[in-house]
């Protein structure tokens, strides 16, 4: 039988949010180069983009994660449940695909189940 832990590669967009902070203050941006940070040296290979929005400076700051191990997929679930219980106003929402397999989810709060995500993520089987 499969082990339903097993983890299958791939690659998700990362979107952090505020309720309190807007995405161009210095402030917030400061907390998701921490986020950043933190993937990079625990989780694997992570990359920024920032999408311009028209009449506004800056732009839609998204982490693109590629999670091609087991401890990668730990470490990467266990660095959002830390950040996200650092303040109630912030979310992380996750879009990529799995094979064929569209995903999309949106965290927040601090009760982040690993086995949850994972199977959520489609990065295991049930």
């Amino acid at each position: 039988m499969p082990d339903p832990l097993q983890p299958l590669s791939a690659q998700f967009k990362l979107v952090a949010t505020s309720e309190a902070l807007p995405s161009n203050d210095q402030r917030w941006r400061n907390q998701v180069d921490g986020l950043l940070a933190d993937l990079k040296r625990n989780a694997g290979e992570v990359r920024r983009e920032i999408t311009p929005v028209p009449g506004q400076k800056g732009g839609i700051e998204e982490i693109i994660l590629a999670l091609s191990s087991s401890g990668a997929i730990t470490a990467a679930i266990a660095i959002f449940r830390a950040w996200l219980a650092r303040s109630a106003d912030r979310s992380i929402e996750i879009e990529g695909k799995v094979g064929d397999r569209a995903v999309k989810l949106k965290l927040s709060g601090q009760n982040i189940d690993e086995k949850t995500m994972r199977l959520a993520l489609g990065l295991a089987k049930e």
